[in-house]
């Protein structure tokens, strides 16, 4: 156009105006593309939109409470898709949070109107702007006029495209660091049974945890256990002879032992167990006339002096003499049980 038209270069002056008239218009259009960003914001907030996305050319110019407010609002609509999953829409938890998401829209709301009006007015000062400086630019020649405006649209255009550019990579830079760079290769499918614990398993060990802790229990007790209970474990530790067993007494024994059972209850296990022990002796060295029978035990109380006394009885009862002796020097008992005193008058 200038060199169809032959046009020279413009005067210093003229082309400081034409400078001043392309920043201008730049900054008309990057205010013209935030008017469009803010719509944008708006209609999301009005259309309930389940996150509220901020345009690259929204986010120099937010101010201290609109950006903040965008991110809580997103949290909340966050959150509520969260307790969806545990509580009806007209549960309590849900509509307080309802109750939250609509203050803040209304907030928001209120801080977009006053974003716009305040992007109008700045557009409006730029269109005054623009047109004192269309004012000066009438003086020249109408050729000169129209290459200044070529020149002012081409300027500005250039910019434009310089900025949507930058604009473009930064959304693609973006877009790069969220997407992840896996494919998929087979869709998942859901599990309506339980992997773990399997039933069966759990049932199975359970078992055997229980009988191993049984016999392990028994075990302990058996080989922990200092007492005596049967023959059997005698004659494993022992190799003594057992001539008898005699059970013991269910009934209360009085202390002196004067209970003479094998008389008294002749027909009771007791009895016969004495009996029995009775029988055994007199096969032991049969050949001698005389016999002399101990009995005696570790401590006091075992029941030395009653076994002794009811052996004795049924010794008696075959018309057997019996001379009994008490030989416990310290605490001796046995004249308790016929009812005497052994002390010395």
């Amino acid at each position: 156009f200038q060199t169809r038209n032959k046009i020279v270069d413009l005067p210093s002056s003229t082309a400081t105006t034409v400078g001043k008239l392309s920043d201008l218009e730049k900054q008309k259009s990057d205010l013209t593309l935030q008017q469009l960003a803010i719509r944008n914001l708006e209609e999301q907030v009005n259309n309930n939109r389940n996150k509220i996305e901020i345009g690259l050319d929204l986010e120099g110019v937010l101010t201290s409470t609109l950006g903040p407010l965008v991110t809580q609002l997103n949290t909340l609509v966050s959150n509520r898709e969260l307790k969806l999953s545990q509580f009806n829409a007209d549960s309590q938890p849900i509509k307080e949070l309802d109750k939250q998401i609509n203050n803040l829209k209304s907030s928001i709301k209120s801080n977009i109107r006053s974003l716009r009006e305040r992007n109008l007015q700045t557009i409006a000062y730029i269109n005054t702007q623009i047109s004192g400086v269309n004012s000066s630019i009438s003086t020249i020649p109408v050729k000169q006029q129209n290459y200044v405006k070529l020149q002012t649209n081409f300027e500005v255009n250039n910019k434009v495209r310089s900025y949507l550019s930058e604009k473009k990579l930064e959304a693609e830079m973006n877009a790069a660091a969220i997407v992840p760079g896996a494919s998929i290769v087979n869709p998942a499918y859901p599990s309506y049974y339980a992997i773990s614990p399997v039933e069966n398993s759990v049932y199975t060990t359970a078992a055997f945890l229980g009988l191993a802790a049984g016999f392990g229990l028994i075990l302990l007790i058996r080989f922990l256990n200092p007492y005596i209970y049967d023959k059997e474990t005698v004659e494993g530790l022992t190799n003594t002879p057992i001539i008898g067993v005699i059970r013991k007494f269910p009934d209360y024994i009085d202390k002196d032992s004067r209970q003479a059972l094998s008389l008294s209850q002749p027909k009771s296990v007791f009895a016969e167990s004495v009996r029995s022990v009775r029988t055994n002796l007199s096969f032991l060295a049969a050949n001698k006339k005389s016999k002399t029978i101990c009995v005696t035990s570790e401590v006091s109380g075992e029941g030395k002096s009653f076994v002794t006394v009811n052996l004795a009885s049924t010794l008696a009862l075959i018309d057997k003499k019996i001379i009994l002796i008490a030989a416990d020097l310290r605490k001796s008992k046995m004249h308790k049980a016929f009812g005497n005193n052994n002390k010395k008058d």
